[in-house]
């Protein structure tokens, strides 16, 4: 269920046609990566027109097959006009003839209203129908949509939806577009959803990064604090600029600027940006999922990988926190606890149920670093579940934090059927 377009081409001389593409995507204001055999253009949050070369199957050593593929739907409609026009300006300088498949019909049609009103609205009233449909189901549990479902999952809050762009109570959204209509609804779901980007396309991208980036930690903390602190006081404070009447989040945009070292701006004549639930998914425990295992962890810890290792830590300057995952299959029957990993410690393991799944912890003992000498202390666990073995190794500065290792191990769930 998304809205779209996608065309082909012919392509001769590829090299010409990407470095092209790249000055008229600079031009244009927006940015441009490539790969070897793609490359792709981003207008917006959420929005990318993404370009493939292949070979033709009965002419290897002849042109290339382009294909430019763009899901619009979660952009919104401004979004879906953008990458048309860009389409267009690609083509005048190219020369290259394309065979364009846009499913709302913008590109003959080009009459924004009637693309809104024909495809975006109701895709939007869809998904809320959609939520209607899972608010009944009393089983309901982390009810995500238009999520990426490779990153983290937010804290399960019974009857709500989790969206890239907040959190939102079901019944009450139900009630609200029953009432207002869905247009209202779209004005603050959709970051382009007029023709041009204007102060709700930047306060909406700021909410986005607010709810799903920060981490709500100083930026001097890691780049990617930085980043996100950042950038979402940049975009916030450009739609202040643009529009007073827009809703603004006062207190976590104070907040945010005092992470970043930055005197704010004076928002008293704003009105208050309404929420349904506390702004920020990290500022609570999130749920990474590995294989068929989902951990929670503090949402402010940062992620990183190691080798075939997933390591989160909070990179704290005095108690410090850090866990360490892998997971791995055996190639048949039932996982089963390996009591090697559990011999010579100081402390007897301590056995749980993992969901699906059983659990082995036990506390590690002091450790010293080789770099810097320190000491620190270990926590241990292994997580058993259908084929697959987890295992897993929570390090800390402070040795009374071992109940936050054992917390931790036990608050993880194993699934022998796990849904995609």
């Amino acid at each position: 269920m998304s809205v779209g377009f996608l065309f082909t081409s012919d392509i001769s001389d590829c090299e010409t046609f990407l470095y092209t593409l790249k000055d008229l995507a600079r031009q244009s204001g927006y940015t441009y990566t490539r790969g070897d055999d793609w490359a792709r253009v981003n207008f917006c949050r959420m929005g990318e027109l993404e370009f493939s070369f292949e070979p033709e199957e009965d002419n290897p050593e002849g042109d290339l097959i382009l294909t430019a593929e763009c899901v619009t739907s979660l952009a919104g409609a401004g979004f879906h006009a953008a990458a048309i026009d860009f389409t267009d300006l690609v083509v005048r300088e190219t020369g290259i003839q394309i065979d364009m498949d846009d499913e709302t019909e913008y590109y003959e049609h080009r009459n924004f209203q009637r693309l809104r009103q024909e495809h975006f609205y109701p895709w939007l009233t869809t998904l809320v129908d959609l939520c209607r449909q899972e608010g009944e189901n009393s089983a309901l549990s982390n009810f995500c949509v238009c999520w990426d479902l490779d990153q983290y999952v937010p804290e399960d809050i019974p009857g709500t939806v989790v969206t890239p762009f907040g959190r939102y109570h079901i019944a009450q959204l139900v009630d609200q577009v029953q009432n207002e209509g869905i247009e209202v609804f779209a004005r603050e779901f959709f970051i382009w959803n007029e023709r041009e980007q204007n102060g709700r396309f930047f306060l909406n991208t700021a909410m986005s990064i607010l709810w799903e980036d920060c981490c709500f930690m100083p930026s001097d903390r890691s780049e990617r604090d930085r980043t996100a602190n950042q950038t979402f006081l940049s975009y916030l404070e450009r739609a202040a600029s643009m529009d007073v009447s827009l809703p603004m989040p006062k207190a976590e945009y104070e907040l945010v600027c005092r992470l970043d070292g930055r005197t704010p701006m004076d928002l008293t004549a704003f009105p208050d940006y309404l929420s349904d639930y506390p702004i920020g998914y990290r500022r609570r425990p999130v749920v990474h999922r590995l294989g068929n295992t989902d951990i929670t962890i503090p949402g402010h810890f940062l992620r990183d990988e190691e080798d075939s290792d997933i390591v989160w830590y909070d990179d704290a300057q005095g108690g410090w926190h850090s866990l360490r995952a892998s997971a791995f299959r055996i190639s048949e029957g039932e996982a089963e606890f390996s009591e090697r990993l559990f011999q010579g410690l100081p402390e007897d393991p301590t056995e749980f149920k993992a969901g699906d799944g059983r659990g082995k912890a036990a506390f590690a003992g002091k450790l010293c670093d080789d770099e810097d000498d320190s000491v620190y202390y270990q926590s241990i666990a292994q997580i058993i579940c259908a084929r697959q073995v987890t295992l897993l190794t929570a390090s800390y500065e402070q040795p009374e934090d071992k109940g936050w290792a054992m917390e931790l191990f036990l608050g993880i769930r194993s699934f022998r059927k796990v849904e995609i």
